[in-house]
């Protein structure tokens, strides 16, 4: 019978125990907290902003093609109907989708469970268990997580880049998946 070693640390919510007579068995224990991470708000700013630089865009685009052409003025009529239909057309999708992203954002959560990482939008749940990421991949810039992308089983790609608290997250994550698995 070995020595019994017991090593608690609280980490946002966690606490990690190591309690074995071998030293690389480990046990992780997790509070009934679960962590809840949303989209980042920086992220769902830059979205709202879309709409507005893509009308920049097209008011350049219809000045652009209105120009004056040898020995005319500038075309003020050519100007609003290009102006009018491509504006309506590109800003008014832009601003659809952007409100749709916002909608989505408002019930759209991704909580770190011990059964895998828990997607939940609207009326759906899903799972992603843990044995079926395969690798990890941070990139840490200037001492902060600045991406990371999940690489599942099935060639599957997941970018936690858009979620708020990166190194939060990163640090809940080394307690489920193999430091093997991180790139």
């Amino acid at each position: 019978m070995g020595i019994v070693r017991r090593e608690c640390l609280k980490l946002f919510g966690a606490v990690i125990v190591t309690a074995a007579s071998n030293p690389l068995q480990a046990i992780i224990v997790i509070n009934l907290e679960v962590s809840v991470n949303t989209i980042s708000p920086k992220v769902i700013s830059k979205k709202k902003r879309g709409p507005f630089f893509v009308l920049l865009y097209v008011v350049a685009l219809a000045a652009i093609f209105s120009l004056p052409q040898a020995a005319e003025d500038f075309d003020i009529t050519k100007f609003f109907i290009i102006f009018g239909f491509t504006g309506i057309i590109a800003s008014g999708s832009n601003y659809w989708g952007a409100r749709k992203f916002v909608d989505y954002t408002d019930n759209h959560t991704v909580e770190i469970t011990q059964e895998g990482l828990k997607s939940v939008e609207f009326d759906t749940l899903t799972t992603l268990p843990w044995d079926k990421i395969t690798a990890i991949h941070c990139k840490i810039k200037h001492g902060k997580v600045s991406k990371m992308v999940l690489k599942t089983a099935s060639s599957g790609s997941l970018d936690l880049s858009h979620y708020g608290n990166l190194d939060k997250l990163a640090i809940e994550l080394k307690g489920f998946i193999d430091s093997v698995r991180w790139k």
